[in-house]
């Protein structure tokens, strides 16, 4: 289980959902803000709202599939104007959050770059166990090989998208896709 989180714009206001999907906020000051819902392998769900004094609103939030890893396309910065959110730096290097992966699942990570850019990507997996134990990285994406397929395992157990480059990813990448492929029946 891997609870949604829902962000009100305009408010210092987050929360995690339950297991049902139910949430709540209180003391939220009055006014139109946005409401935003993301969750790991959802599309980030926006929805214009109208908070009341005195009234309880109600908000029926129906998730998209979409990539596994959050704020693929860069453009959500709420917590920080210059700093993609769930993306950390480190010098020349940008780096999602762990992706915690299936055993004998297929994945299939597709990174799309700005027009013109050189940067590359790579992917870094982690076994499920042995804190400290070498990390594995795979080949370099890059504009002529675009897309990778990999399988979890104890040895791919977790992973993490790094974008090497100067600029922030939003100027060199349009989107990175990571997403579970469907079992082959």
């Amino acid at each position: 289980y891997s609870p949604a989180k829902i962000m009100i714009h305009g408010t210092d206001g987050s929360t995690l959902a339950d297991i049902e999907g139910n949430f709540e906020f209180r003391g939220l000051p009055p006014g139109k803000r946005t409401l935003q819902v993301e969750r790991p392998g959802c599309a980030i769900f926006l929805r214009e709202i109208d908070l009341r004094v005195g009234v309880e609103t109600k908000v029926d939030v129906q998730l998209k599939e979409g990539s596994l890893v959050r704020n693929a396309d860069f453009s959500l910065r709420w917590s920080q104007p210059d700093a993609p959110d769930h993306w950390t730096q480190h010098k020349d290097v940008w780096q999602s959050e762990w992706i915690p992966l299936e055993k004998r699942r297929d994945y299939r990570v597709q990174v799309e770059w700005q027009t013109g850019q050189t940067n590359t990507a790579e992917l870094i997996f982690a076994p499920r166990t042995q804190y400290g134990a070498p990390r594995i990285t795979s080949k370099p994406f890059s504009p002529g090989k675009p897309e990778q397929t990999f399988k979890g395992s104890e040895r791919f157990a977790y992973a993490k998208v790094v974008l090497r480059g100067e600029d922030d990813p939003a100027n060199s990448f349009r989107v990175v896709n990571f997403r579970k492929l469907k079992p082959v029946k």
